[in-house]
Formats: structure tokens, C-alpha cells, sequence
């Protein structure tokens, strides 16, 4: 096999060059300008490895840097870390870039001087990794061992504002499509027919939107996972690091008809458990959000479910699957027919995740699906914790963020009535592993 050169501008200006088969080999310095860049990069490399303490390296650390040697001298931008298998970011990129990113990147060759300073006195900076100044305790030298990750509240306080930025960018974009051609379906989720009409469909805008979130938060965060809807997100496993789980629009039987319920839904699990969430409704200006321990919010107000804990008193809503098959037809109408006869009210909205969240700010009080997927329900079901609401399977047990099925309602009382009489159509779940994300 010939060996073929790729050489996007940003990745050539060291002369690097990425091949088809597994080595990866730099050719030689094109100009003089790229000699002297190589020469400032080595120098520098010198300096940073000469700083190196291996005292305070574990035996994997000492792994993890020896790997990032290894790419460096072949002027990659990225390796696999020996522990995680994840794609880390070497200094060679972070070299290029100029200046330091704010993020904290494990090697960062700028002393990380634009990391907030609370997280910088935290910790020291040896060239290799962040150091705890302080003996790191049991609990963390536990975590560590297990895979698991540690995010701070600074951490999530970033990712929250990085996330709602891109939803702001991404609402503008589906605000501009819903009244044009850009809303024309463009394919049918063979796999989702059985479902219903509203979950075969895909249009040109859901792909736009996703790639649109996507693409931001790996710019800004490059270790993270993702779980999309349209990027095929259902063979996804999840796992312990930083994942990312979108919808880029939820209701998009409503988003081809001009029905302005339509929302982007974003979840974020770390260690499996979601740590914030987002729900954002572009064409009603509301957005809903909350952050692990911090309570839930819309637009910046605090949201609180209504506790409402009779049926007779509650607003449900539900979805109605249009062009399902029979079976899960006949269900739906059995279900209607019970919330008819013995709520207070009934609704169709449509989107799920903005379903969820009104349960959340009081908006209504229970919500029941079964076959939806986890990338309807991260965004939501955090908020209605955060909110004082309850989050349950539709068997009435604890809730699994890949069983394809919830209830969630404004109080623990209302949640488990619904469990007890409504039927559900088995769905295959979207993973095998249960995930309990609370």
C-alpha cells in the first residue's frame, strides 16, 4: 500500500503527516520555517522533560508518559493513554496552538497560566500531569484504581457554560430552518418504524445541529465521549469518562410541520451518573437547566415541580404513536383511556425532552414513555431531580438510563400510582449494561 500524505494546513506547519497504514512517520522539514518551528518545539520539549519529577509519578503515570515520548518524537498530536484507551491531546499540539487554553490539559507546555487560579494553587504542574500538592487521600487513590473520573464544581460550572453557548448558536440555526426547506425529511430511521412516525424521521437540520454541538464541545474538550442521536449514538457503550449525550432536535415531527414545540436535550454523565442537563426550547425561549446538587432552573429562574400526588389532580401528558404497529397502539389507547377516566388532564406536546422538563418547572405533573432512547431522557430527568421531582422505570423500580423507558412526575406518590397502571410495549434497550445515573 502507497503511503498517502494528508496535510490539512493546522496540522502541517511542523511538517506533520498522517499515513494510511499504522506507522506514522514525519518527512523531513519542507522550508527553513518549519526547521526553526521543530527547532523552538525541541528546545522547549527539552526544558519541560528536564522538569519532570518521576518521584511523584505512579507506575501508570510513568506508562502514560512514556507513550506520550514515544508520540511526540513522531510528531503526533495525540496518543492513546494506557489506561483509558481515550485520545490525549500531546504538547506538540498545545505547542502550535500559542497560548495556554484554559482547560487544565494534562500537557500543556504554558504552565497552564490561564487556568483559574482556585485550581491552579490546588495543584503543581511537573511537565507530565497535575500533581496534588497534598497527599492524595484513599477515597481519590480509589477512584483512580476503579477508572473513575473526578470532576470539580468548577469543572461542571465550564462545561455548563460551554453547552449553553453552543445551544444559544445551535437555537439560531434551527430557528432559521424550521420556516424554510431546511426542514424536509431527508431519511427514515428504518430501525425507529416500528415506533412511529415521529421516530423514523431525520432532516438535514438534526445532522447540522448535532455536528454543530458536537464539534464545540470537542474543540473545548477533546477527552470527552458522545452519545448523538443521528451519529449513532444506540451502539454507543457508556462508560466512566466525561459522555456527552445529545439530541439535537427533540420533536422533529413538529420542527417538519412548523410547530414551534421543538427542543435540543444535553446530558452529562461522569462515572456513569448524570452531573448536568440541559433542555433548550429555541422557539419559546425557555431553556431548562440544573447542575448536580445545585437545584434546576429556566432561564436563569429557579423551577420547582408543582407535588402535586394524586391522579386526580394531575395534568399528565403522554405521546400518542401515530403509525405504530398495532400492539403499541392498542397500548397507548388503553393508557389514554385510564388517564382520561381518572386524571385531571391530559396532553400531547410531543417532544420528550421538553415533556420532561415541564414536569420540572410545574408545568404539568407526570410524564410515562416507553421507547424513547437515552438521549430524550439525560437532558430532562436530571433537571426533574434537581426540581424535587421523581424519576422511575415504568416497571416502578429504580431508573435505567438505557432501559428505553420513565416515568417522571412532581412526587414520589404520583410517580409509582402511574407505574401501577400503565402498560407498556417492550422495547430492546439501548444498551445492555443498567445505568443507574442518580
Amino acid at each position: 500500500m502507497n503511503n498517502v500524505c494528508l496535510k490539512p494546513s493546522y496540522l502541517n506547519k511542523l511538517g506533520v503527516c498522517y499515513y494510511s497504514n499504522a506507522r506514522k512517520v514525519p518527512p523531513p522539514p519542507q522550508n527553513e520555517k518549519q526547521k526553526k518551528m521543530r527547532e523552538e518545539f525541541w528546545k522547549r520539549e527539552q526544558i519541560l522533560e528536564s522538569k519532570v519529577d518521576y518521584t511523584q509519578l505512579t507506575e501508570i503515570d510513568k506508562l502514560i508518559h512514556e507513550a506520550h515520548k514515544t508520540a511526540v518524537s513522531d510528531y503526533h498530536f495525540t496518543y492513546d493513554d494506557p489506561e483509558t484507551g481515550l485520545k490525549v491531546i500531546t504538547r506538540l499540539r498545545h505547542f502550535l496552538k500559542g497560548s495556554c487554553c484554559g482547560n487544565a490539559c494534562r500537557h500543556c507546555v504554558y504552565d497552564h497560566e490561564n487556568v483559574d487560579k482556585e485550581r491552579r494553587e490546588k495543584r503543581i504542574f511537573n511537565s507530565a500531569f497535575w500533581v496534588d500538592k497534598h497527599q492524595v487521600d484513599e477515597e481519590d487513590e480509589d477512584r483512580k484504581m476503579s477508572g473513575e473520573y473526578n470532576v470539580s464544581a468548577a469543572d461542571l460550572d465550564r462545561f455548563m457554560e460551554a453547552i449553553l453557548a453552543l445551544v444559544q448558536e445551535t437555537g439560531l440555526i434551527i430557528a432559521n430552518a424550521i420556516g424554510t426547506q431546511g426542514n424536509v425529511e431527508i431519511d427514515e430511521k428504518e430501525e425507529n418504524i416500528g415506533d412511529g412516525n415521529a421516530s423514523a424521521i431525520l432532516t438535514e437540520t438534526d445532522l447540522k445541529v448535532e455536528k454543530h454541538l458536537i464539534n464545540g464541545l470537542k474543540s473545548k474538550f477533546p477527552e470527552h465521549q458522545f452519545i448523538g442521536e443521528e451519529s449513532g449514538g444506540s451502539g454507543a457503550e457508556l462508560g466512566n469518562a466525561p459522555t456527552w449525550i445529545i439530541d439535537p432536535i427533540d420533536g422533529t415531527m413538529n420542527f417538519v410541520h412548523a410547530n414551534p414545540l421543538v427542543c435540543t436535550s444535553v446530558g452529562l454523565t461522569v462515572n456513569k451518573k448524570l452531573v448536568l442537563g440541559v433542555v433548550h426550547c429555541p422557539l419559546i425561549d425557555k431553556t431548562y437547566t440544573a447542575i448536580k446538587g445545585k437545584g434546576a432552573f429556566c432561564n436563569g429562574k429557579r423551577i420547582k415541580t408543582s407535588k402535586v400526588k394524586e391522579m386526580g389532580k394531575a395534568m399528565m401528558i403522554m405521546e400518542l404513536p401515530v403509525g405504530a404497529n398495532q400492539d403499541k397502539k392498542d397500548i397507548a389507547v388503553a393508557n389514554l383511556k385510564y388517564i382520561m377516566d381518572n386524571a385531571h388532564s391530559v396532553r400531547c406536546p410531543g417532544p420528550a425532552a421538553m415533556d420532561i422538563a415541564w414536569v420540572a418547572a410545574g408545568s404539568a405533573d407526570g410524564y410515562f414513555h416507553q421507547g424513547i432512547h437515552s438521549w430524550d431522557m439525560a437532558g430532562g430527568t436530571i433537571i426533574v431531580k434537581e426540581a424535587g421531582g421523581a424519576v422511575i422505570d415504568t416497571s416502578g423500580g429504580d431508573f435505567d438510563l438505557m432501559s428505553r423507558g420513565v416515568i417522571v412526575a412532581a412526587s414520589q406518590e404520583l410517580a409509582l400510582q402511574i407505574s401501577k397502571f400503565i402498560q407498556v410495549y417492550p422495547s430492546p434497550r439501548d444498551q445492555p449494561t443498567h445505568v443507574n445515573p442518580f
